[in-house]
């Protein structure tokens, strides 16, 4: 592997971009390549990513802190109106189960499962009850340009993976848990509501699992192979400005089209 990869601070398949690098595992060193050349920023932020961000922040500061209706946090009206939607869960989950832990921005490495160190990322939300054997991994989207959906959500399943591989690591056993992945969306359309969540089991994701193992290993690997879409893992990667398979598609459409 490249010296530059192995030195790359931020996590070269972090599951925030799982749905890119397991679709598109050519993504990888095409952005690695570029981003060496200096003529990409892989992490480069954007009026939206900031908004986000700041999003994020106060809405950790709040759960942390245990003083969820003191709107002196909130730094817009903004976030003020969408972020309770996402502290109002967390609180009502807790309700149903008294016993549970949360950790916010938790940090989760399911290299255990994927079979490598390279993916590791932080999750908004993982609450854990032992008496209820059952896990809820709950992620914040502040955008309302794009809908994300929860229902095999590659991101949350891995945040998922890292909380078993956790829980394996202290003893317990864990298929025997029930699993709730979810995303809350408060300013983006969805027809299910700004709060969507997935019931799953181990074995879903163990299985979800292997498969991501075989996309991080082509990733990794030597000549991995390239696929464009551009409603899917083209939509934000940073490469899709020089990347000729997309090049490509995009001319196979447009002569489809004018055909």
């Amino acid at each position: 592997m490249p010296k530059s990869l192995q030195a790359e601070t931020h996590a070269l398949l972090s599951p925030s971009g799982a749905h890119r690098w397991a679709n598109c595992p050519g993504s990888v060193s095409l952005i690695n390549e570029l981003a060496e050349q200096g003529l990409i920023i892989p992490d480069e932020s954007s009026v939206w990513a900031d908004e986000g961000t700041a999003a994020h922040a106060v809405a950790a500061k709040v759960l942390n802190g245990k003083d969820w209706f003191d709107h002196d946090h909130y730094e817009t009206p903004d976030q003020e109106e969408h972020v309770p939607t996402y502290i109002n869960y967390i609180n009502n989950i807790t309700i149903a189960h008294p016993d549970i832990r949360w950790k916010f921005e938790q940090r989760v490495d399911p290299a255990k499962f994927v079979k490598t160190e390279h993916c590791k990322g932080t999750a908004d939300a993982i609450g854990i009850s032992i008496k209820d054997q059952a896990v809820y991994v709950v992620d914040y989207k502040h955008g309302e340009r794009v809908v994300v959906e929860t229902e095999d959500n590659l991101q949350l399943i891995l945040y998922a993976l890292g909380a078993v591989a956790k829980l394996e690591k202290q003893g317990y056993e864990v298929r025997r848990f029930k699993f709730t992945l979810v995303i809350v969306q408060p300013r983006a359309y969805h027809r299910n509501g700004a709060i969507r969540e997935w019931q799953t089991r181990y074995r879903t994701l163990t299985r979800w699992a292997r498969w991501l193992g075989e996309r991080a290993k082509l990733a990794l690997g030597p000549n991995p192979e390239f696929h464009a879409d551009p409603e899917i893992q083209c939509r934000f990667c940073p490469a899709q400005g020089v990347c000729k398979t997309l090049a490509e598609r995009e001319l196979m459409v447009a002569r489809q089209v004018f055909t």
